[in-house]
């Protein structure tokens, strides 16, 4: 079905504005991506993220261009010709899997934090298998899209007219949403649970922070997802929908990104490798060696996870026979104290990360 000349404005410039917008959020995403890639070593302990980064990254570039040899096609050889039927190339076929592959990546990518931050229980479980279901369904029904569109040859303004790619369509939607949904939902909850356990001001208002960009981020996927659907069914006489459909999976790719390189930047300011996590602080009393009080703070997960900081260990060592060890461990190490003992004091200096001084250690 042929577009006249009055409406191929509608169709056209909904095309144009969705490719450009997505090419603004593309170099957004290759900027966080080549950010990640400098700070982040290549070594096994990093091989999750880089890998994860790389798939994504691909996918967006395969998406990129699929939909540029679309628009290049309509809007610069096509119309300019006259043939108003928007007529898609075969190579338009793949924009829906590709955008489907990058929001399975992101989904699945979260759904494993969840179940991570949860403490592998059950319940986390059962939301990652969830999310996980859901990615499939899409995946399903980006495949059905892609081949419904090839019975009608690629016309365009045939899509809303083919019962089986509405339907399709519509799983993909839903199940789209509501995965985006239960990720939000979930996070939120778990770091409402994490800020619940600690006590220092700095974690707290870190944590508030998190909850904050989460909230902010689910938000933005959810309802660019959420007003595809609502043009897709209240105009079908126009392109609009399929502009948001261009830049759709930009969203996701660059709100992993951002997740990704603040979690590194929290490492490199902590001075460790390792990823992060949260975990509940347990303050505590105990005797030094000279008799004194000496009051720390120490996490339930070890050296593996804290929010802005690893383990620094300190040795007391006292002369003649006996040697005392203290391991100091803190949720923010800006907020530690400085202890002193009959047997010499430890200090510490941010200057970017944690740096222990220790003093003299020698009984007089």
């Amino acid at each position: 079905m042929a577009a006249n000349g009055e409406t191929a404005a509608w169709l056209a410039g909904p095309m144009f504005l969705g490719c450009t917008f997505s090419y603004f959020l593309y170099g957004v995403s290759f900027t966080q991506t080549v950010h990640y890639f400098r700070t982040t070593p290549l070594s096994k302990r990093f091989a999750y993220g880089i890998t994860l980064v790389t798939a994504v990254s691909l996918f967006e570039l395969g998406h990129v261009i699929t939909i540029t040899c679309t628009v290049v096609h309509i809007l610069v050889i096509s119309i300019p010709k006259g043939d108003l039927s928007f007529r898609s190339p075969p190579i338009s076929l793949a924009i829906a899997p590709l955008t489907t592959a990058v929001h399975v990546l992101v989904q699945g990518h979260f759904a494993l934090r969840i179940r991570k931050f949860s403490g592998y229980s059950l319940i986390g479980t059962a939301i990652t298998l969830l999310i996980f279901i859901l990615g499939l369904i899409q995946l399903t029904a980006s495949i059905i899209i892609a081949y419904t569109t090839a019975k009608i040859s690629r016309d365009l303004t045939r899509l809303v007219l083919s019962r089986a790619q509405t339907n399709a369509r519509m799983v993909w939607f839903v199940n789209n949403v509501v995965a985006d949904v239960i990720i939000t939902c979930s996070l939120v909850f778990l770091y409402l649970k994490f800020r619940k356990n600690t006590e220092r001001r700095a974690s707290r208002s870190w944590l508030n922070t998190l909850i904050r960009h989460t909230i902010e981020n689910g938000a933005v996927t959810c309802v660019f997802a959420t007003i595809h659907i609502i043009f897709y069914l209240a105009m079908p006489q126009n392109l609009i929908y399929l502009g948001f459909a261009y830049f759709n999976a930009r969203l996701s790719s660059n709100v992993l990104l951002a997740s990704l390189n603040a979690s590194r930047q929290i490492q490199i300011e902590g001075g460790t490798d390792s990823d992060i996590d949260f975990s509940s602080a347990i303050s505590s009393t105990e005797k030094g060696p000279s008799g004194a009080t000496v009051r720390h703070r120490s996490p339930v997960a070890r050296r593996r996870h804290s929010l802005s900081g690893a383990i620094q260990n300190a040795r007391f060592a006292a002369s003649g026979t006996r040697t005392n060890d203290f391991q100091l461990t803190t949720l923010d190490s800006s907020m530690m104290h400085r202890s002193r003992s009959g047997l010499g004091e430890v200090q510490q200096t941010m200057e970017g990360h944690s740096n222990w001084s220790v003093g003299d250690l020698n009984k007089r």
